[in-house]
């Protein structure tokens, strides 16, 4: 028998009076050290709206190897890409399919097989929750060549931007690579010109919290220039150095490497120096 996505939502729900949801993912298999996306597929079945806060009501469980089950907190939606931090909304009938960077949140370090599954609200402003499905993900050992080769097809997608939707997307899963070769790439994106979600970029540079990442900041202030564009761009660049000088500014950063300390000395000097009205870069 074929089931739609419908079906499969009705087989979902079926218990459920207002909400059906389904949890999938692009891969059930990855290395250690390639990011996680998930989808959450909603369909609103009742009579009225039906609204969805990404912060309050939207619930992630990552079960690990070792059977402990992680409830992540501050979970954002993404929709086609876009993260919405503020209240989802579905009018009777209607279904949404958001993302989730769930590697935003969880490190997925530990090989082995683990097991993802979501709950919302059965109705808005509800207390009785619905859980998905449960997705099973297999974490392989660390394989660089894997690994760098997902990363460049990540670029290829961030420079492409088909959409900014598949852009943003594309850019969070290169920000989320903890792994040293994926610095170059994220400088080759950072001076990509206009670019709308450059500040994710940089998110992936503060969470290398390395001496090449605070080089790539310190090497390209004054890029674009003197202009409105370069303006912002330095601006970035010296409050992304700011955060692994001082990592305490940037906790919502959940998932990052803890700052080497020549490079937390580094950025450091570099923005004390440019608190104090001069720059001067070796």
């Amino acid at each position: 028998m074929t089931y739609t996505f419908f079906s499969i939502l009705a087989l979902v729900g079926m218990q459920s009076h207002s909400i059906c949801l389904l949890l999938s993912t692009e891969q059930n298999q990855v290395s250690s050290g390639e990011p996680v996306i998930v989808e959450i597929r909603l369909l609103n079945k009742s009579q009225g709206s039906y609204i969805l806060s990404g912060k309050r009501d939207l619930r992630l469980y990552v079960t690990a190897p070792n059977g402990n089950e992680h409830r992540l907190l501050g979970t954002s939606l993404v929709r086609g890409g876009l993260q919405f931090y503020t209240a989802l909304e579905l009018e009777p009938g209607e279904s949404g399919s958001y993302r989730i960077a769930i590697s935003e949140w969880y490190m997925f370090e530990e090989i082995g097989h683990y097991r993802i599954a979501a709950e919302v609200p059965e109705a808005s402003m509800g207390t009785k929750y619905k859980r998905s499905n449960v997705i099973a993900l297999q974490v392989l050992a660390y394989d660089h060549d894997r690994l760098k080769q997902r990363a460049r097809e990540i670029l290829s997608g961030a420079i492409a931007r088909s959409s900014h939707q598949w852009g943003e997307l594309s850019a969070l899963a290169l920000s989320l690579i903890l792994d040293p070769l994926a610095v170059p790439m994220l400088e080759d994106l950072l001076q990509e010109s206009n670019l709308p979600y450059r500040s994710i970029v940089a998110d992936g540079l503060v969470r290398q919290g390395s001496l090449d990442a605070v080089d790539v900041l310190t090497r390209n202030l004054g890029y674009f220039g003197e202009g409105e564009e370069g303006q912002l761009f330095d601006e970035l660049l010296y409050r992304s150095l700011r955060q692994i000088a001082y990592p305490s500014v940037s906790r919502w950063l959940i998932v990052r490497r803890s700052p080497d300390p020549a490079a937390s000395d580094r950025a450091k000097e570099i923005v004390d120096q440019a608190d104090r009205g001069y720059m001067t870069i070796d």
